[in-house]
């Protein structure tokens, strides 16, 4: 079998193993890019037995945004991102990351 590489921003992301048909290609590929953070109006809208990231924003053009999609596409196959947007915000530009569970030592 030819080997299969998925990259994101250049780099080699990881290795395609499953099945080698058009459908299960096709079906792993429209899964794999959707990287984005869900746009969300409220914290109350996440499962918090997840781990995830938060970030607020003014809008979706802003560099910090920017970047944090970029960053969310390398961790998508680890944890779910959220993003809300609103010209209020106390601190535009802030990402969160809130673990599913705390274990103490």
């Amino acid at each position: 079998y030819p080997t299969v590489m998925v990259f994101r921003h250049g780099k080699p992301i990881k290795e395609y193993r499953s099945a080698r048909k058009s459908e299960a290609l096709v079906k792993y590929v429209l899964n794999d890019i959707q990287t984005e953070p869900k746009p969300i109006v409220s914290e109350d809208e996440i499962d918090k037995s997840k781990d995830y990231f938060l970030g607020k924003f003014l809008d979706h053009n802003t560099p910090q945004y920017i970047k944090f999609k970029e960053i969310i596409s390398e961790l998508h196959d680890d944890c779910v991102a959220f993003a809300i947007f609103h010209s209020d915000h106390h601190f535009p530009g802030h990402i969160t990351f809130h673990p599913s569970a705390v274990i103490f030592l």
